[in-house]
Formats: structure tokens, C-alpha cells, sequence
């Protein structure tokens, strides 16, 4: 016959378990997840890799030969530093050079000397994204990342150009042709801002209108960058252009054949 010791240690270690039940009963309903030691440690080294594939980037990894696509702009960028830019048709124009540095996220190109004009300017931006998306890396123009990420919402596979992406202003390094034809897999590598854009594509919706100026309900903590190109669904011949991004609203100057573009309530998207 168990002793009267015997009884209680029985009991205490039964009041011991339920207790610690009951504990973890509350914490699942509250919402309170333990994860052992090394479950944590793993998420956290998995959440420094994913950060630092964005942030490891140099001047020097992206060495390479850029393209905007057949008889549009090319882009030489070497490990020192350095950039040259030409068209595909060079009739007429004449190259730019220039320094290239690491500021933030951004890849910036400097001109070293004005560009000579002979006809009509060679056109590049200043600032670019670097984009890493499977085995492809583009540089994303600062004003038109909001339509690169909108664009892939959308159904872009990251290599066409089509006349609705014409006005997509990115360049992407070259590869061998057998992989160059290649649709990029995976999740492109973005700043954080921009990700939600990957999955749904920019839209915004005006709430004031002026004679040249509509006013956003979305800004840049929606990833809406200065320049981005807009268009209203409902107006063939209609376009606007951001020129002054905040927080939480925009501002963007439109033109119209139709005078009724724009109305207040509309919707409105990038293009692409």
C-alpha cells in the first residue's frame, strides 16, 4: 500500500502537469507561440540572410553590359567603377561616360562631362534600383520602380517587351543566350516599400483636382516614387506624371484631350 509520502508526490507532480496544460492552453489562446532555442536562432539567421541578399550588393557585383531592350539604350558598367552609355542605333548620337557609387539603395551615375548633342539626347537616369530576380539582375530606374513591381502584379514575366512596357525604363544585365530567353523564377529582390506591389499593383484614387493638378490618396509608404507615370482606366487619352510624393499622399500633373479626365474618386494606376 502506497504511503501517505507516496500519495502526495503523485498528487504534487498531477497538479505540476495540469498546471503547465493549463498554462499552455492560455498562451495558445492569447496568441503567446514558444519556439525552441534553435528554431529561433534558425529564423533569425534566415531573416540576416534574406536582409543582407538585399543589402550585399557593390558597384562591383554588378559589373556588366545592361540592356533596355532591341534598339533602345545599352549600359557598360565595370568593376572600377566606371559607366558608358550608348543606343543601339548610334546614328546621331554620341556616348556618355561617367563614374558610378553605391548611395543607400541606389546605384548613382554621375556624368563626368555634359552630354555633346548631336540630334536628340541619349536619355538615362541618375539613380537606379538594382534588381536581383532569379538568375536576371535589371537596374530600375528611381521613377519607375513603381511600375516595374506593378508590372509584375500584372503578369510581366520579366523578359518581353511589349508595346505596353515600352515606357518601362529598366535595363537588364546580358547573359548567355540560352539563358538570357530564360524567365527569371523566384520573388524579386526589392526594397521592403515596394514588395506589397509585387502581389497587387499600385492604384490610388483622387481626391482633389485642379486645372493641371491631381491630388492621391497613396504616397510613398505605398511605394509611389517621384516621376512614376499614371493613367486612369477610364481614359484612353489621359496620362499623369507624380511631382510631389509625401507619406501618405501624392500629387501628380495630368494632360487630356478630354477635359473631364481625372475626376475626383477615379481610380488610377501606373502604366504598363
Amino acid at each position: 500500500m502506497a504511503t501517505f509520502e507516496d500519495r502526495i508526490s503523485v498528487w504534487s507532480h498531477l497538479w505540476f502537469a495540469g498546471a503547465v496544460a493549463s498554462l499552455f492552453m492560455w498562451m495558445e489562446l492569447v496568441g503567446i507561440v514558444l519556439e525552441p532555442p534553435v528554431s529561433r536562432r534558425v529564423n533569425a539567421r534566415s531573416a540576416q540572410h534574406n536582409a543582407s541578399r538585399r543589402t550585399a550588393w557593390s558597384v562591383q557585383s554588378l559589373a556588366g553590359t545592361y540592356s533596355e531592350g532591341p534598339m533602345l539604350q545599352s549600359l557598360w558598367l565595370n568593376a572600377e567603377g566606371g559607366f558608358r552609355t550608348w543606343p543601339a542605333l548610334s546614328v546621331g548620337f554620341i556616348a556618355e561616360s561617367g563614374t558610378a557609387w553605391r548611395k543607400g539603395e541606389f546605384l548613382v551615375l554621375e556624368q563626368t562631362m555634359p552630354p555633346r548633342r548631336v540630334g536628340t539626347r541619349v536619355r538615362y537616369y541618375h539613380r537606379y534600383y538594382p534588381v536581383t530576380w532569379g538568375v536576371h539582375t535589371y537596374l530600375v530606374s528611381e521613377d519607375a520602380m513603381t511600375m516595374f513591381c506593378s508590372s509584375i502584379a500584372k503578369g510581366w514575366n520579366g523578359i518581353e517587351h511589349g508595346s505596353s512596357l515600352f515606357v518601362l525604363c529598366h535595363l537588364r544585365k546580358g547573359l548567355p543566350k540560352g539563358v538570357a530567353r530564360t524567365a527569371p523564377r523566384g520573388t524579386p529582390e526589392v526594397p521592403t516599400v515596394f514588395i506589397p506591389l509585387l502581389q497587387a499593383p499600385f492604384r490610388a484614387h483622387v481626391v482633389k483636382r485642379t486645372a493641371e493638378i491631381i491630388t492621391l490618396d497613396r504616397g510613398a509608404g505605398d511605394g509611389l516614387t517621384l516621376g512614376t507615370a499614371l493613367r486612369s482606366p477610364g481614359s484612353r487619352h489621359a496620362s499623369a506624371e507624380v511631382v510631389d510624393v509625401h507619406s501618405a499622399w501624392a500629387r501628380a500633373r495630368y494632360w487630356a484631350s478630354d477635359s473631364s479626365a481625372f475626376p475626383v474618386g477615379c481610380e488610377v494606376t501606373t502604366l504598363g
